[in-house]
Order: C-alpha cells, then structure tokens, then sequence
C-alpha cells in the first residue's frame, strides 16, 4: 500500500514538473505583456542624461523672406564641432535661410552664417559670428570603441521617446532604412546620432529628394571624411595648403587629394600617402581633430609632415588671395576650369577664344547648372575673358550670396549638328 502511495506521489511530482517547465518554455516564447504608464518614462532618463552631457548642443533658427514678402521661419539642432564656433547640422535646416540665429544650452543667442553647404550629403557647417571664448564641442565616439548592441538619440527629438534607434540601423548613404525605422525618423528636423554617452556616432541625413521625410543615416567615420573636404583652410578663405586627407576603416589617414601647382603638390605630396605625424602629432584614427588643427594655421606657418614615401616634408601655406585661380574657383563654384585660348577653341569649334571653360564639375557642388565644356563669359554683366576676372569676382563672394553667370552651352541638334546656346543662370555661392 506504501509503494503505490510512494508511485503515485511521484507520478504527481513528475506532472507538476512537467507542467512547470511547459509554462517557463511557453513564457520564454511568449513573454508576459507589462503595462507602462507612461513610456516616456523608460527612455527619459537617458535623455535628461545626453541633455546634461551636451552644453555643445544648439538650437538653429532660421528665417527666410519668400518673394510674397510673408516670413518662413524654421527650426532645427546642431553641435558644435570646433571651438571657435563652427556647428554642424543638415543642409535642409538652413537652405534658404536669410538669417540664422543660434540658441546655446545656457540661453546666450549669436548670429551664425553659412561657411559649408554640401546640399548632396545634406551636411552644413554654420560658424558663430564673434563667439564667446572656449566654447564646448561635442566628443566623437571612436570606431573601434562602438558596441554593435548600441543605442543612440536623434538630438533633433531628444524628449521624445519614440527617437531611440540601434547602431545597427546606420547605413551607408543612399540606401534607406528598413521600413520598421522610416516612421522613427519623420519630421525630424536635424539628426545627429548621439549615444547615451554623450558622444556623436553618426548623422541622418535626407539625401534623395524623391524620398520625402524619410532619413538616411551614416556612421562617423564616413561623417569625418565628408567634413574633411571641408574643415580646410581653403574652405575658410585664409590660405591653401593644397590637398585634403581622409580616413580609412583601419583608421590611418592618407592624402586624397593634392591639387596641381599647389605647396603641397611643390613639396613632393601625392595621392595615397599616409600622414604618419603632423607638427609633431600622430593623426592615426582622428580625422576630425586633423581638421581642426589644420584651420587653426596661419598664412606662413611652416608645416611639418611626416608622410610614407615622401617622408619628412615642410610647406608652406600660401595666403588665398595669392593662390591660382582655379583654387577660389573650385572652392567657390565646385568646377574645374581652365582659360578659353585659340587652340581649345580650334578644338571645340567654339568661335571665341576667351572666357573660362568648364573642364569637369566637383560631385559635391551644390551648383548643378555647369556641365563639362561650358564656356564663362559673364559675371553680373561683367566680361570674363580669363580665369583671373573670374578669381576677382569670386574670392571675396561669401557663401549663400547670389549672381548671374553668362554661359554659353554646347548642345548637339539632330537636325543642324553642334551648336552653342546662351544662358544666363542665377548662381548662388556655395
């Protein structure tokens, strides 16, 4: 009688067991579902902790006069970058703007103009007119040291809880989000993605007009590699050096670029080579603070390069007043130019031999209306017969500033072969 009360107590413990673990089993699989009061709740903390960590954030107001003389004002974020006051945000937050005021986290307000628009990677750089000293600037997080689990906040929304998104959704430009994450994005006006840390790891950006409020986001380091082309001293309009560098996924920084006839293209610097030390300084994995010490130089300075190949080198910058011509033309309009002569004309059949003629058009330019073979011959009903006429009604163009270039155009008819066309074309400076 005892062994079947013993058997039967255990056939019990047995079930019950096997119930147990059927319920744990159910419940990995379908978790229990929690009610949250408030769901911000869960996502604010992090949020009030970004916020405190990031004095260099900003807010950018932007007010535009349309032709009907009614005022469109338009708000976004920013961070700054460098602390003489250059802030970065998208190029749509400030690309019809007639004035941009800035709002620091303490409350002062400053006016800001634009120094970059790359409307292609919708990237712009604002700077700070006549800044307080010592401003913050954001930290950038360094590739190596990004976890794939990761979170980050878009600053454009940081009090809103649905802004939160995993480093996995960063991707490369032109390719989209999967629709899961399209909605997160909507309506954001500027995203920099910013981790829990405090540190930037990438931007959204809205880089196909055809896509209409959906967002594209990048991770840093292609970030770094768009700014480089612009964090230069040629970009700010005090000097040419004359190449600008980029970084690779391993983190070493090479040359990119050299432009012909420039000092560093006088020194022995060619494409490719990699910039082992500059002053005395190991660039390696940081781009950004490269750029920042090379718009810190001043005309004259000499600049001590330790290269790969070339080895130790030291160049001089020149003033950018004192650079050829194709230099403010290429950082001002995005062409490449050369002088019209009698030999291209005889070439091109074109039946003039002066002006400045279009021999290719930079990717990044924000002036679409230039192709290849185009020939300059006015500039605000000013004659242009050479590239120096160009150079004088340009260097001194700020950015966003308006003009209207007399162009003429090769176009083939089926009917009556090659032929030129004139135009006129409302160009503003980039």
């Amino acid at each position: 009688m005892k062994t079947k009360i013993a058997n039967g107590l255990l056939i019990f413990l047995l079930i019950i067991c096997v119930i147990l673990l059927s319920f744990l089993a159910y419940r990995k699989i379908n978790p229990p579902l929690t009610v949250t009061k408030d769901k911000s709740d869960r996502i604010l903390p992090t949020a009030a902790a970004i916020k405190k960590l990031h004095p260099a954030e900003v807010n950018i107001q932007t007010t535009s006069i349309l032709p009907e003389m009614a005022d469109t004002s338009v708000s976004g974020t920013g961070c700054i970058i460098d602390p003489s006051g250059i802030i970065l945000t998208n190029f749509h937050v400030v690309s019809k703007p007639e004035l941009i005021n800035i709002t620091l986290r303490n409350g002062d307000s400053y006016k800001a103009r634009i120094i970059v628009a790359d409307p292609e990677n919708d990237i712009a750089l604002l700077k700070i007119e006549n800044p307080q000293t010592g401003l913050p600037v954001i930290p950038f997080m360094r590739p190596w040291k990004l976890k794939s689990s990761e979170k980050s906040v878009t600053i454009g929304d940081i009090y809103s809880p649905h802004r939160v998104i995993p480093v996995g959704t960063l991707s490369r430009i032109n390719r989209p989000f999967a629709n899961v994450f399209i909605d997160l994005l909507q309506n954001a006006s500027s995203n920099a993605l910013i981790n829990p840390g405090g540190s930037l790891i990438g931007m959204s950006m809205t880089v196909k007009q055809d896509f209409q409020g959906i967002r594209f986001a990048v991770p840093l380091h292609r970030i770094e590699n768009i700014l480089a082309k612009h964090l230069l001293p040629e970009r700010m309009l005090s000097m040419s050096l004359g190449f600008y560098p980029e970084v690779g996924q391993d983190g070493k920084i090479i040359v990119r670029r050299v432009y012909p006839g420039s000092p560093a293209h006088r020194a022995g610097i060619r494409r490719g080579m990699e910039i082992y030390s500059f002053q005395g300084w190991n660039p390696k994995h940081d781009l950004i603070e490269l750029s920042r010490r090379l718009i810190r130089l001043k005309p004259g300075d000499p600049v001590n390069l330790v290269l790969s190949t070339a080895g130790n080198v030291t160049l001089t910058p020149v003033p950018f007043a004192d650079c050829p011509a194709h230099v403010p033309i290429f950082w001002k309009l995005g062409i490449f130019a050369a002088n019209m002569d009698h030999h291209k004309a005889a070439i091109l059949r074109y039946p003039f031999h002066t002006g400045v003629i279009v021999s290719g058009v930079s990717r990044s330019s924000g002036i679409k209306m230039f192709r290849q073979g185009d020939v300059i011959i006015g500039w605000n009903k000013k004659k242009i017969e050479n590239m120096e006429d160009l150079k004088k009604e340009i260097e001194n163009a700020p950015i966003g500033s308006r003009a209207f270039v007399t162009v003429y155009s090769p176009v083939l008819d089926p009917e009556r072969g090659p032929s030129l066309i004139k135009h006129v074309y409302p160009v503003v400076i980039r």
